[in-house]
């Protein structure tokens, strides 16, 4: 849609079409200077892919075909389908979350967790509180929370960066380990009944049925992405010992005298977000009137953080396009 208008716009001056795969992403203001929050836009990303390849005629035909068998023609032709769509946007925003940690990794998960609380739901022993979790399991517009988080932990888990969340003491790793854990029965679709007057069980029982045809339809689309996780295992200690002295980490050394490489975006990204949970201090100890403890400061150095990483990721996607000699 936006694409055509683009080139209608774009006829009245006589120039050329826009590229036949054009997208385009709105960021808030408020979100447009942090570079951790931008780890989300992947998701948005996910959003024009489950778009382009006509996902969503996949799945409406096999939500129409599990909901047949367990609810039949109790419902309206018009109720189901407006449940097929619902069920249909469940799908599509699970898909975007999982493409998400398929493109960047864990990255993504940490924003997740940080701009929508997700840690909420447990006690002060990283454990799962069932009064603390009543919003998060509950299917409204979006899917709950804690199954998105449970499906990105899924792919974290399949794809390597498990490591990387256990070695953070954060709220974060806890609610992604404690989502993980949970199975289908915790959620529930009270808004459902309220709205159509239709037992939400088998609608529910239609949708997880379906779920798990989301991850192969993940695995064919990002056939061929080269292992993310293990390029951040390569250099992750680098980077952060680089982000600890307040140094720029786009070309490193291992140790003195050691070949220099350039670490890849995805590993800078996952880096300089776990320097950020964990390992503030060691930055800011070693600085005058930085204190880790105070939240105004610990705000301006971590601003420092994500400016050397975004100028790290600069220099790096600079040095690529260097020719080779």
């Amino acid at each position: 849609m936006f694409k055509q208008q683009a080139d209608q716009i774009s006829n009245l001056v006589s120039g050329p079409q826009f590229p036949e795969n054009l997208s385009l992403i709105g960021i808030p203001y408020s979100q447009a200077s942090s570079l951790f929050w931008n780890c989300l836009i992947p998701h948005e990303i996910g959003h024009y892919v489950f778009g382009r390849l006509a996902l969503a005629v996949k799945f409406k035909k096999k939500i129409e075909a599990e909901l047949m068998t367990r609810i039949g023609s109790a419902v309206s032709v018009d109720l189901r389908g407006q449940i097929i769509e619902l069920l249909a946007r469940w799908i599509e925003e699970l898909f975007c979350d999982v493409f998400a940690v398929k493109l960047v990794g864990l990255c993504f998960s940490i924003a997740f967790t940080e701009l929508f609380d997700v840690a909420k739901f447990l006690d002060t022993a990283g454990k799962l509180t069932p009064g603390g979790m009543r919003g998060e399991t509950e299917f409204r517009q979006y899917p709950p929370d804690l199954l998105r988080v449970r499906q990105q932990s899924r792919i974290l888990q399949t794809d390597g960066w498990w490591d990387m969340v256990q070695s953070l003491d954060s709220q974060y790793a806890n609610a992604l380990g404690a989502a993980v854990s949970l199975d289908d029965s915790a959620f529930r679709c009270t808004a459902l009944q309220a709205e159509w007057k239709v037992d939400p069980i088998p609608i529910l029982q239609s949708f997880f049925a379906v779920l798990p045809n989301l991850e192969l339809e993940l695995e064919q689309c990002t056939a061929g992405l080269s292992n993310c996780s293990q390029n951040w295992k390569d250099s992750a200690e680098t980077i952060e010992k680089y982000l600890e002295s307040g140094v720029v980490p786009s070309t490193l050394r291992k140790e003195e005298g050691a070949e220099e490489f350039h670490p890849t975006p995805i590993a800078l990204l996952n880096s300089a977000y776990r320097f950020y949970i964990r390992s503030m201090p060691l930055l800011m100890n070693r600085i005058s009137n930085a204190d880790p403890n105070e939240v105004e400061s610990r705000i301006r150095w971590t601003r420092r953080v994500e400016n050397w990483t975004s100028k790290a990721i600069e220099d790096v996607l600079l040095l690529s396009r260097r020719p080779s000699k």
